[in-house]
């Protein structure tokens, strides 16, 4: 009960990739949280980019092809990837960007930061996703934490409400949590989208934001140096159960990506196709049979937010000598500009007879998402 109340990994800089074995960096400490070591530090959005003081009011627009956030990895990694979001910068050119200069000095930071902007739409409906991005020297850019803020529920969750079309609005959007440190010539990037795909579902209808550059600001969460975190105690090994031990059947799919981008020539439709085979594997202990493949597919038109569409099937086998069990599901989610469709079906077998099914076919009216 002597040790700080907090301990936070405080993450360097590591070239953006898909899976990443090793990130360094460091363990940090806070006697307390919140911190009163911790204070704000506000950067204007201004025109030219991100700045220490505010500059002149200047209107930009804001209109991304639905397949922005193409590059963001998993909604939710499970760190065994390769899952997580790679280089931004295809994500950064379907974005409106406010770069800092190149730090003169390290900072970090350590919590939440958030975003201060004021915003008009020509649409009732319409979100906004906010990356801040550490950009290196040889431009490329690691997403560092991200929040997307459905417009209508700018007032809070419980009571959506569409917006005025051409009226402007100031809005805060947190960012999820973070400890990071941005080293010295590296830039500051705030990315802007009002699409998130596959992330989030795109608005009803395509719609442009319009940004009141010189009011917006980023604040961000700067922890000042700490010379105690160079003493702070090892831990020791982490307690678990032993591992199940496992003889591999199937090898995992490594002859092509999990992750593959598709664009269909003929509609234009651009699909991220997913793939969830992690080979198969028989328990020892027990001596049960487990395998599981499928496929996740998400595809957008580029121009028309109606075109999304999620598709998802999945088969998972387990057996031993004697029984062996199957169920097949399949899940399509698409949607208009009034409700979600959501079409699915489930079946079960034993061998290779079917002893269950069932199947839905739900329209769900959207209510301001």
């Amino acid at each position: 009960m002597a040790e700080p109340m907090l301990r936070a990994w405080m993450q360097d800089w590591v070239q953006p990739a898909k899976r990443v074995t090793d990130w360094p960096g460091r363990w940090v400490a806070e006697a307390g949280w919140p911190s009163a070591r911790i204070a704000d530090k506000a950067w204007a959005l201004n025109a030219d980019g991100l700045g220490e003081a505010p500059g002149v009011l200047t209107e930009r627009s804001l209109c991304s092809p639905q397949t922005a956030g193409l590059g963001a990895g998993n909604q939710c990694s499970y760190g065994s990837g390769p899952d997580l979001s790679d280089d931004q910068r295809a994500d950064d050119a379907n974005s409106l960007c406010f770069d800092s200069a190149p730090l003169a000095e390290p900072i970090e930071i350590l919590g939440e930061a958030r975003i201060e902007i004021e915003i008009a739409s020509d649409q009732p409906q319409a979100l906004l996703a906010v990356r801040l991005c550490d950009v290196a020297p040889d431009g490329s850019s690691l997403r560092i934490s991200y929040g997307l803020l459905n417009l209508t529920h700018r007032h809070g969750p419980a009571a959506p409400e569409p917006l005025v079309p051409g009226r402007f609005e100031r809005v805060v959007i947190p960012l999820c949590a973070t400890a990071t440190h941005f080293d010295t010539g590296h830039r500051l990037r705030i990315a802007l989208s009002n699409a998130y795909w596959p992330i989030a579902w795109p608005s009803p209808v395509a719609n442009t934001l319009t940004v009141r550059c010189g009011s917006a600001r980023l604040v961000l969460p700067v922890r000042p140096p700490q010379t105690d975190d160079a003493s702070l105690p090892a831990f020791g090994e982490p307690e678990a159960a032993a591992p199940l031990a496992l003889v591999e059947t199937r090898a995992r799919r490594t002859d092509r990506p999990l992750d593959r981008i598709v664009t269909d020539p003929d509609s234009g439709c651009v699909e991220l196709l997913r793939e969830r085979d992690r080979g198969a594997w028989r328990t020892v202990d027990t001596d049960v049979d487990y395998d599981t493949r499928g496929e996740l597919r998400f595809s957008v038109h580029p121009d028309d937010p109606g075109s999304a569409e999620q598709d998802i099937t999945l088969t998972t086998t387990m057996g031993r000598t004697g029984w062996r069990v199957r169920t097949e599901v399949h899940t399509r989610i698409a949607c208009t500009a009034e409700a979600f469709i959501v079409k699915a079906s489930l079946r079960a077998f034993e061998g290779d007879e079917e002893v269950f099914s069932r199947s839905w076919d739900e329209s769900i009216a959207r209510d301001c998402v």
